[in-house]
């Protein structure tokens, strides 16, 4: 079981890294639309899901190269950084709860970016693409939402199956030596009385002749 749940913590870990990258690449283009072209600074719904999808991508690449050799202590870590990711993205997502309409035209992100442009003088706006922009980073932070989700919960599980797995082993090397000392104790007493009852009697006949 811990070989699966392995296995299946590696193939999310593929999915959170490319979903991060997707995320990160939007997040920055649209904080570098606000900073070349805004004047009101950057928006938290651009900044705080690139700040989150950084820290993914560390935690992510970490832990698809040792994910393989991690101990039951570093398998807990690795639970604790998914979960506070998880809870960036959604707080990400809470900050992005006005950016969800189907309608590009009631997003908000999607009309700052607009607007920026338009202040700016740049003769194309980008309307289609800001819209599916908007929608593909809510997209990414929800979907990222549930995939750390579940390698928060398989990290955790991975690590109480590698810690019973330990004291299995552990158990099964002690316990021969505590059965080796049984024998060798008992052998030894047997061997002490045997001697003992022994030397009275070729006494006693050394003492009849």
């Amino acid at each position: 079981m811990a070989k699966i749940s392995k296995c299946c913590t590696w193939i999310l870990r593929i999915f959170q890294h490319i979903t991060a990258l997707v995320v990160l690449g939007v997040s920055a283009y649209m904080v570098d639309q606000f900073h070349k072209y805004g004047d009101f600074g950057i928006p938290q719904e651009c900044f705080v899901p690139l700040l989150f999808s950084i820290i993914a991508l560390f935690v992510t690449t970490w832990s698809l190269i040792a994910i393989c050799c991690l101990s039951v202590h570093l398998q807990i870590l690795a639970a604790l950084l998914d979960f506070i990711v998880l809870s960036g993205f959604v707080a990400s997502a809470v900050i992005l709860h006005a950016n969800y309409h189907s309608d590009n035209r009631l997003n908000p992100l999607r009309n700052w970016l607009i607007i920026v442009r338009y202040r700016a003088g740049e003769e194309s706006l980008r309307i289609s693409r800001s819209g599916a922009l908007v929608k593909l980073l809510d997209a990414g932070v929800i979907i990222l939402i549930f995939l750390f989700f579940f390698t928060t919960l398989l990290c955790f599980r991975i690590a109480v199956q590698d810690y019973r797995k330990e004291q299995d082993v552990y158990q099964g090397r002690e316990g021969p030596r505590h059965r080796d000392v049984e024998v060798g104790t008992t052998t030894d007493e047997s061997s002490y009385f045997t001697d003992t009852d022994a030397t009275p009697s070729h006494t006693y006949r050394d003492r009849r002749r």
